[in-house]
Order: C-alpha cells, then structure tokens, then sequence
C-alpha cells in the first residue's frame, strides 16, 4: 500500500494517472487535470470517475473549461490527499503473497478488512486458513500462478524512490505462467508490456477492466509465449482489439467480454488465424452478419456469443462449410425466437451447444425444445451440459417426423418450389425423411391441448336401472362429485340421495373406487389424471400409509438413528454431508460401532463429502476420524466414502481455503436406511440437527424395495467416490479407475454420467411400480406411493428437477402449494413456471436472517444471510411487478434460538384441506441443488386421510412460528444490504 508521504505528494501525480479514492480502493478513476481552480487556493486534481454517477461535470466549472470528460457528469475536482495512485507490482505481490511467516492476515488488505468490520458492525471479524496457503507461496521464485486483482497496480514503479522493478521482478518471479491484472490502475499498455518484458514464461494474462489505450510501438517481443488473453470491459471495439492482437503472435485464446464491439469488419488476412478460443459474450452484436465474418477461421473450436442481443442465425446458401473446426458454441441469454435459426446450427459440426435462456425456449416445454436442439442438429452430443444417447436422438428424430410432417405432406402436396420452401425453413428434414421414410397421415395424429385436453371422457352406467341407456359424456376434471351426481340424477330420473357413485379404470372393470366425497374433483380418484408422470419419471413404490411416520423434533431424528442403529440385523446405510464431532455423535457413532461388532454379516455404509468429511473441528476431529475404529475393527464389513467433486482441482484446489471449497460441490443427498426401513431428511449427522436446527423427517418402515433401491443409489455414488482405509488415507474403490480429482474430468464426469444414468434405465425395470397406481389402492390397502428421485446436475442426471418442474406445471387455478427451503434462491425454470405458468397458490417458507446457519459468521460467510434477503427481495418484487403478491405469498421462518433448514413440497389439490402429495429430501429447489450438488428425495402420492393429515399438521407447525413478508420488511435498517454482498450475488448467484 503506498506510503502516506507519496499519497499526498500532488507533483507526484501525472496526466492520464489511474487513482482510487482514499479509503475506497474500489472507486477508480483517471487524472485529467492538475492546478488552481478558480479563485480558490491550492492545488485540484480533476479526475474522470469510471462510474460516471460520482460525478459532477465534464471538466467545465463555472463557465471555465478545465478539461473535456467522455460523460455530462462523470468529473470532479479533488484535493490530492484524497486520492492515492497505484503500487508497483512487486510490493503487491509481496502484499498478496508475501510478509512474516508467522503474519495470519498476509494477502489481507487491512484497510478493507477494517472497512468490513464497521459495515458489518463485526469488530472481532476475522479471516483463517490464509497461514497455511501463505507458507507455501511466500517463495516467490516457486510462483507460477499471481493473481493480483484489485490490488491497485499501476505498473512496474510508481514513485520516484523506486526507479525500475524490471531486474527485481524478473529476478523475484523467474516462473510465473499466469498473471491476473484485472480491475488496477494500470493505464497504457506500454507498462503492461514492461511486466511481460519481466516475464518470460508467461503464457495468461488478464487485465480486464483496466483503461488501456492501444500501444503506439510493437510489442511483440514483450510476449514472446503468451496464448491465452482476457481483455474484458475494456471499452473497446473490433478495430483496438485487432490492432492490439497483433502484438501476440503465439496467441490462441481470446477472452474479449463485455466490451462496446458492435460491428465486426472482416478480419486482415493472417489477423486471428491461430485463434483456437473466442470469447464475445455480453458485447452487442448488432446482428448475425458480424459473426458470419468470423465463419471463415480455420482453427476456432470454441466460440462464446452470450448476451449478444443476436435474435436470428443464418448462412447463405453459397457460404463454405462455416466455421469447419467449430466444436463448442454458447448463445444463452440473447433474442433468438424462432426455430429455423436452431436449425440453421445443423450447417455447423459442433458437438456442445449451451443455449438457455432464448424467447424460443419459452415457445414449448423444456422436453419439446430439447428434442428439436437434437433432431435438427445431426453433429450434437451435448446440450446444455447434459449428454445426448443414442436413444435419446432416434426418439427426438422420429418426433420431429411427426412435429413438422403434415407441414411437410402439404409442401410436398402443393408442388417443388413449396417442398424446397420447406427444407429451406428445415434444413435436416430430407435427411431424416431418407433415413426413415415420409411420414404417413395415421401417424400424425395431434393430442389436444387446448381446453378439451382438460376434459375427462366417463361412460355413466346404472346397473340396478335396466330401462337406462349407458351414456358418454365429457366433463371437467375439476369437476366435483356433487356436480357429477347432479348432472347423473338429470340423466337417471333418480332422486339425489339414492345414488351411489363409484368409478373404475377401464384397464381393471372389476376395481370399483367409491366416490365418497362430494367436495372432492374427479381428478382426485385417479392419481395417474395428476401425478402419472411420476410414473414415467422415477421407479415407483406402494405401500400403506400406516407405513410412514413424519416426525417434527430433531430429537425425535436423533432418536430414530440411535435406536435402529442398535437393533440393526442387516445393513446400516448413513448418507450425509458430514458427520459432526459432538457428544451426540460420539454416542451415535459408538453404537454403530458396538452394534457391528455383536452382529455378524451387518453391513455398514457411510457416504459423506471429501472435503465436509476431512474438515477438522476445533478438537482436531473430522468426520473421517470419528468413523475411523469402523474400518480399523471391521474393515470388511465397513464401507467410508467421500466423495469428491470433479470440479475443484489442480491449483484451485490447492489456493481456495478449506471453508470456501464447498462453493463448487457437494454430496449432499441425506438417506438413512436401516435393515428395510428408511428415513428421508434433509437434515446432516450433527448436534445441532439433533437439538435445535429444525428440518423435516420423514421415517418408511418395512419397505424392502425402496430400502433396496436407495441402498443401491448410495453404492453407486460411494462407487466412484474416494474409499477410507483404516489409516484414514484415500484411494479409489477397487471398480473405479478414474481419480476425481487428478483424472482427465470430462473423462470422470462422462463416466459418471453414463453409469448413473444406466442404473436410471434398469431401475425403471428392476423396481416396477404395482397397478394400484391404475386402480386406486384397491389392492390389499395400499394407499400410498413413493417416487424417490435423484439429482446430479454436474453429470447432466436432471431426474429431481424435471420431476420438481412437471409437479409445479400441474399446479390449477384452486390448488395450492406449500414449499418450504432453507435457502430460497430459485432457478429461472422454477421461477418462470410459479409467476407465468401456473395460477396456484404459493406459500413459501424460509428462513429470517436470524435463523440462517450462517447468522453471525466471520467474514465472508456472514454475508450469507444479506444475500438470501437480496434475493428475496429481488423475487418479492417481481411478484408485485406481476400483481401476484396475493397468490404468491413469502413467509420467513424465526423461532427463538433455531436455525431453519426444512425443505420439500406439500401439495393441496382443488377443494382439499389435507396435501395428497408431498416431496422431501435435500434440495432447497435453487441454484446449487440442480447444477452443482448430488441430491435426492422423495415424491409421496398418498390417499390415506391419516397420513394426509400428518403431512397437512407438520406444514402448519413450521408455518406457524413465521410471518409474512411485505414491504415494510425491507425496511428495516438490518435488511440493509452491503455493497460487497450485493456485488457477490450479482456475479456469483449460482453459488447459493
């Protein structure tokens, strides 16, 4: 940090100087003008403000111009001791990396520390787990990766008592391949090449929003290696960045976001012919011409277009193959509202396309567009990060035959110059056509869906009424039995009180359900009218409702897990994310311990995360080493996994702090199975679980199936997750040959994928669900069925979420849905479908700020609460902007000295007091649970009035100890958000 003597020093600044404001290191700017201003004394400095809103002018004050600004009020005059200029690189290399071995707060910027401690009124905060990290970078030789963003860097020197770091630098740091600059003071691109000159293995450079203007000499000799350059929200357009590539002659990957290129002039012969990677999201294009002037680079294999407002895609029929190396290609979040564009991409070879988020994808259900993405693009493999099987792509082609077909016959019909018009607007048709044949008018049969798809078709019979006529009549699912019997005693000549109704399911004619309920719909007495995508969607289980047990204490959740643990026979089966330290868990864990010695051929299995599982308490204890006598005593019959995501490597693993990996992935699926009997929570193996966090507990006694099938979701994710020995090291399971961690990671997650999604597949068969589902229950009692389903976002294993989106889309305009999430940060799908989709009601519950985990954490995890209000705020505005606050209702969850964590479902259909369906499980419906973390839960269909009215008391106890959210909410001055927060949900939302 600069001294204070050079702070102050106003002949030390220069024109064109980049500053910070004195206390604000985030607030930058330019030095446009140093002197008298006006009758006042003293020296001004006049300083352009990156953000213009902390302006005042343009340089023009009180008629005298000083100098001219690029905005009307972006400018201002200030005294030179309030703003300081930048450091040279090595002092913030030393302050990053550097300092006293035993210094805990090395890499710590003091100034901010202490700004965040006055903003969050948290004088004992403080930041650990940089000690360790330091020792090992200290040795500044050894660095290969500096990253230096924000540190105010403004070249090699920056005072006159410093007159060159060149030697010192190239000295200090010999080995450095990457070297982020982004967000400092550094301003011509003159000292940049300085530094690179200093650096001559460097490889990555970033120096993203800094003010650069391009380089008036060849600076080629200065990045003799580099390959990679990140150059975003630098304000520039094609021209400065084409004139700026041509000092990186080895140059492949170009990272150029959310700069102001609008138009793309064809490109110099030899300009980006190495180019491997482009990266031009949010820069806006302004039509599909600009990137057809980039069709012709030969080596391009990656190309990011996000947020580039581009609403059409298209290539002249004479063009070449466009783009002949192109495998990876991103549109998400721009304009693109018609299909002929998605089939235009099939004259490209790629392989991965990400496109979310485009008015076209609104135009059908998410399955439908899918199918299309598949059918008309022949090259594809990946969508979205999900893997396309081959069965998958001979289903969306035959359903693309019938989609378009009587569009194609009536082309065909009316002659040559309409069929070409067709394959004009679907490129891939006559290829399919070949394969498979024309399609045939039989097959193109549409199903309704328009009003009439509501309708239920019923044949109304009187039996004890010979004279009567069976007659077919067609009536609203929503209909009630009390409207039926009145629209029947019109039919029947027959007085109200006489007639007895009951239904049955034409597959089973001698199955007759009792329509015992004149407030109830029809669509009531057949689950499958609802709910029968379950059935499509996850193996299915039935039971009694008597089977089922909600429980409502984490006492009661303790409880359950010691006693069985105690009596167990067979099989123990704990799947977590961590096992806590406590006495509560010594006590669990020494049961387990004891039962499996007394108990020949019980098996344990215990699934947790790597890193939540190695993560040491304050006792020096983890999870690993409270499981540890297990595998010392009965290694054989004791199975500790941890798995560990693919995604945090290599040096990210070995830099982000122990407390902050949990960012990129979890095992978070929380099953607990003993012998036949299973209990769902979202609830994890730890004292405060067990005390006074409160989650929802659901215990399924004496179901063998169902115990077998999450038994084998656990072994299968254990598989391929790291194996604890007795000595508490780590290796891979004996049928598992690809390291996580180490391993190539699309060769780990493909392998994963295609291994979970085979065990998906034959479940389907292994697990069928028994035809009481059809008929009602009327098979031995059974009243009840379970769904269980999986989630692993990471893998492209959507199972939860597309179950979770179909659950909510069958939401009418009576029905009701209570939700309840410990962490409230839906996804747009889910958001998208409750404000647009449906007409439900919504209750959701969620946890005050109070009663979040993170309440009263050290910095940056304290942040948490305030980012979850944010969100909420931003999701209750929207409700109100769309007139559904009175539909969609937000409660916060606050009870005095509990934390919340409870999440699931319960649904209430039309008319109903009591929910007929409920899902409970670990995820909290947000970012995290559907693409980062594994998850799982289950769905349960029940009719049995006592299950019901378990589910219905268990929402109401949780609701009651909440209240409302409105607008007076926010105004409370703890709901203030801090600016550091809100800039972490803006750019990080999908960490939540």
């Amino acid at each position: 940090m600069m001294n204070s003597d050079a702070n102050a020093a106003s002949d030390h600044f220069a024109l064109g100087d980049r500053i910070t404001l004195q206390g604000s290191p985030e607030v930058k700017g330019t030095v446009r003008f140093m002197g008298p201003v006006g009758q006042t004394s003293g020296e001004w400095v006049g300083v352009e403000w990156d953000k213009p809103e902390r302006g005042k002018h343009d340089g023009l004050h009180e008629g005298v111009r000083y100098f001219q600004a690029r905005q009307p009020k972006s400018a201002t005059f200030v005294r030179p001791k309030k703003i300081a200029r930048g450091v040279p690189i090595l002092q913030a290399i030393d302050e990053r990396y550097g300092g006293a071995i035993d210094d805990p707060n090395i890499g710590i910027n003091q100034d901010e520390l202490e700004r965040l401690k006055r903003e969050m009124n948290a004088p004992f905060l403080e930041l650990v787990g940089f000690d360790k990290v330091q020792q090992t970078q200290r040795d500044f030789r050894r660095l290969q990766v500096v990253w230096l963003m924000g540190m105010r860097v403004s070249g090699l020197e920056s005072t006159v008592d410093c007159p060159s770091d060149e030697p010192a630098l190239a000295g200090a740091c010999p080995n450095v391949r990457d070297l982020d600059l982004s967000e400092n003071l550094l301003n011509s691109w003159t000292e940049v090449a300085r530094i690179g000159q200093c650096l001559p293995r460097l490889k990555i450079l970033n120096v993203s929003d800094n003010r650069l203007a391009e380089p008036e000499a060849d600076l080629t000799q200065a990045f003799p290696r580099l390959r990679q350059l990140l150059m975003g929200q630098m304000g520039y357009d094609w021209d400065n960045v084409e004139r700026i590539c041509r000092n990186f002659p080895q140059l492949e990957i170009l990272n150029i976001f959310a700069n102001q290129i609008r138009i793309i002039p064809e490109p110099k012969p030899g300009s980006f012919d190495q180019i491997k990677e482009l990266d031009l999201s949010e820069n806006p294009l302004q039509d599909w011409d600009q990137v057809l002037r980039l069709a012709n680079l030969t080596n391009l294999t990656m190309l990011n277009l996000n947020s580039c407002q581009l609403d059409r895609i298209y290539f002249p029929a004479a063009m070449a193959q466009p783009f002949p190396a192109l495998k990876f290609l991103q549109l998400s979040r721009n304009l693109i509202n018609d299909w002929v564009s998605v089939g235009n991409l099939g004259r490209l070879s790629i392989k991965d396309l990400r496109m979310r988020t485009n008015p076209i994808l609104e135009s059908d259900s998410g399955e439908n567009c899918r199918q299309i993405f598949i059918a008309t693009i022949s090259s594809l493999k990946v969508l979205n990060g999900s893997e396309i099987f081959k069965e998958e792509r001979y289903g969306s082609e035959i359903d693309h035959l019938k989609r378009y077909g009587k569009e194609y016959l009536k082309a065909v019909a009316d002659g040559p110059e309409a069929t070409n018009s067709f394959f004009d607007g679907h490129p891939r048709f006559k290829e399919l056509v070949k394969r498979f044949g024309p399609p045939e008018e039989f097959e193109l049969k549409q199903v309704n869906t328009d009003i009439k798809s509501n309708l239920l078709e019923i044949l109304i019979e009187c039996p004890k009424k010979e004279e009567f006529k069976p007659v077919t009549k067609k009536v609203p699912k929503t209909m009630t039995v009390q409207k039926l019997r009145m629209l029947i005693y019109r039919l029947v000549k027959a007085k109200g009180q006489d007639l007895v109704l009951s239904c049955s399911n034409p597959d089973s004619p001698d199955l007759e359900v009792p329509l015992d309920n004149d407030l109830r719909e029809l669509s009531f007495y057949s689950p499958m009218n609802t709910f029968g995508f379950l059935v499509s969607e996850a193996p299915g289980f039935a039971l009694r409702g008597s089977q089922i047990k909600v429980l409502t204490e984490p006492a009661a959740f303790y409880n359950e897990l010691f006693q069985r643990s105690a009596l167990a026979q067979k099989r123990i089966t704990l799947s977590a994310l961590y096992l806590g330290t406590g006495e509560k868990e010594h006590r669990l864990v020494d049961k387990i311990h004891e039962r499996v010695l007394q108990r020949d051929g019980l098996r344990v299995r215990v699934l947790l995360d790597y890193f939540r599982g190695n993560r040491l308490s304050g006792q020096g204890q983890s999870s690993c080493t409270m499981l540890q006598k297990l595998v010392q005593d009965r290694q054989e019959m004791c199975q500790i996994s941890l798995y560990h995501t693919p995604v945090l490597r290599g040096l990210k693993k070995r830099i982000v702090p122990q407390k902050y990996n949990e960012m990129y992935g979890l095992q978070h699926t929380k099953v607990y199975i003993f012998d036949d009997s299973v209990i769902i929570s979202g609830a994890n193996l730890s004292q405060d679980y067990f005390t006074n966090r409160q989650d929802r507990y659901v215990l399924i006694k004496d179901c063998p199936e169902l115990a077998d099938y999450l038994d084998e979701v656990v072994g299968n994710i254990s598989e391929f997750s790291f194996q604890m020995n007795s000595r508490c090291e780590f290796e891979l399971h004996k049928n598992w040959h690809i390291n996580p961690s180490e391993g190539d990671f699309n060769e780990y997650v493909s392998a994963v994928q295609n291994k979970v999604s085979k065990f998906l597949r034959n479940a389907k068969g292994s697990y069928q669900l028994l035809p009481s589902f059809y008929d009602n229950g009327r098979e031995e009692d059974i009243n009840t069925w379970i769904f269980p389903s999986i989630q692993m976002g990471i893998f492209g294993i959507d199972q939860d979420q597309r179950i979770t989106s179909k659950l909510l889309e069958t939401g009418s305009k009576d029905s009701s849905f209570k939700f309840g999430t410990g962490y409230f940060n839906p996804t747009p799908e889910y958001l998208q479908t409750i404000l647009e989709k449906t007409s439900a009601k919504y209750d959701v519950l969620m946890a005050h700020p109070k009663a979040n985990g993170f309440f009263g954490a050290s910095f940056p995890a304290g942040g948490i609460p305030d980012a979850y209000t944010l969100i909420t705020r931003q999701f209750y505005e929207r409700t109100k902007a769309g007139k559904d606050q009175n539909r969609v209702l937000l409660y916060e969850y606050l009870r005095d000295g509990w934390t919340f964590h409870a999440k699931g479902i319960w649904h209430y259909l039309s008319g109903d007091s009591l929910p007929s369906l409920s899902m409970i499980g670990s995820p909290n419906f947000g970012y995290r649970s559907v693409e980062k973390d594994l998850e799982a839960q289950v769905t349960i269909v029940t009719k049995d009035e006592s299950l019901r009215t378990q589910l219905h008391e268990e929402q109401e106890r949780l609701f009651e100890t909440s209240s409302i959210v409105t607008d007076e909410t926010f105004l409370s001055p703890e709901r203030a958000i801090p600016y550091w927060v809100r800039l972490v949900v803006w750019s990080s939302r999908d960490f939540f």
